[in-house]
């Protein structure tokens, strides 16, 4: 009975090693990926944080990672880029429409263009509220800003890569891709300016659009300035 025993706590003991070793092989060392903040919320980081989830779902989460809940509109095909109007609607380019999207019924109300251009998207990397960028040097993360260029985080994510995607309306916190190995979705971190704090957000981003809004904090562009009169 105690050899059977020692002989199973033995492949148990094998299995776990195995599990941590693919693990180890997958990333280059371990899952690079900060902690969740789904299962730890930080307090400290303010608004809240909309991302594509699917090809016609949103994910509306608390910065923080305290809350979140997903909301599909079938009757999109595809949502394109978006932005905050207000705390229930957003403006998104989507099936060649400019419209606004009432978050809680999914209606949409189309918006003129004044300009004469294709649609713009987003810029990347995206810039602050204050002029700062992030660039991206395979796994390290360096804010770029008046005072100059310093290193603000490093991961060690093989030969995947990192994409910074929005700032937060205030300029302190910036969100970033990952996109993992295949057969995992990608996912979205969270890096303070002075990267001090660390969060994964959410492991479910699908697609390439993300919004972030605080209450009183920046202002909603204009339909020029987010998809306008200059061609990309």
């Amino acid at each position: 009975m105690k050899s059977r025993l020692a002989i199973a706590a033995t492949f148990a003991g094998v299995a776990v090693l195995v599990a941590v070793a693919l693990v180890a092989f997958q990333f280059g060392r371990i899952d690079p990926s900060p902690p969740s903040l789904r299962n730890k919320p930080a307090p400290s980081i303010p608004g809240e944080i909309l991302y594509t989830s699917g090809q016609s779902c949103l994910t509306r989460a608390d910065a923080s990672g305290a809350n979140r809940h997903e909301i599909c509109y079938p009757a999109l095909l595809y949502i394109g880029p978006f932005t905050w109007v207000d705390a229930n609607t957003i403006r998104t380019w989507s099936q060649g429409v400019v419209a606004d999207i009432d978050l809680r019924t999914g209606a949409r109300t189309p918006v003129s263009k004044s300009g004469s251009g294709i649609e713009k998207f987003p810029l990347r990397p995206p810039v602050s509220s204050a002029g700062d960028t992030v660039l991206v040097d395979r796994g390290d993360l360096y804010l770029v800003s008046a005072g100059g260029q310093q290193k603000i985080a490093s991961f060690d994510i093989g030969d995947t890569w990192l994409e910074p995607i929005v700032w937060s309306p205030d300029g302190k916190w910036i969100l970033v891709r990952w996109q993992p190995p295949r057969g995992r979705e990608s996912e979205l971190w969270i890096v303070s300016r002075d990267g001090s704090v660390k969060g994964t957000l959410a492991t479910n981003f699908e697609g390439n659009w993300a919004a972030w809004r605080i209450d009183g904090v920046g202002t909603t562009p204009t339909v020029d300035e987010m998809f306008g009169a200059a061609a990309r």
